[in-house]
């Protein structure tokens, strides 16, 4: 059986080509190197699909509303549990005031040396302590001290 040069030609080419375009099927540049979604909460997405749903060809006639404009990946049960979070951290310039969960402790970083006059040390604390009184309402202020150094 004898095959004609031009048929072994076209069946060649449509053999490559068919080949060609599964490759391009299959090893497509933007799907490989397209990170796999960020699994971020039901809150998010739903912010996400609120925020999509404006358009910018459309004027918007109610402000888009977020669930929870702190993080939305905190559970309500969160602020209940911590309604003062929100306002934290306190910074100035003699001390900043965070709050540590795993230790259930508000920390207070004194920005001065350990090495600082006691009296420096107490007055700078206790602002810092007036500071926490104002959002915290429970007694006593769980809370520790840390220095610059």
């Amino acid at each position: 059986m004898k095959i004609n040069k031009n048929k072994l030609l076209i069946i060649t080419l449509a053999v490559l080509g068919t080949l060609a375009v599964i490759l391009m099927i299959f090893n497509d540049p933007g799907r490989k190197n397209t990170p796999a979604p960020y699994k971020i909460g039901e809150q998010v997405q739903k912010e996400k699909d609120q925020i999509d749903k404006v358009s910018d060809d459309k004027p918007v006639t109610e402000p888009v509303k977020l669930i929870n404009p702190i993080s939305p990946r905190i559970k309500p049960e969160f602020f209940e549990k911590y309604p003062w979070w929100d306002k934290l951290p306190i910074e100035t310039e003699e001390y900043s005031i965070y709050y540590i969960l795993p230790k259930e402790s508000f920390r207070i970083r004194l920005k001065i040396s350990k090495d600082s006059p006691q009296e420096l040390i107490d007055d700078l604390t206790n602002k810092a302590l007036e500071e926490i009184k104002k959002i915290y309402e429970k007694e006593p202020i769980p809370y520790y001290v840390v220095y610059l150094d």
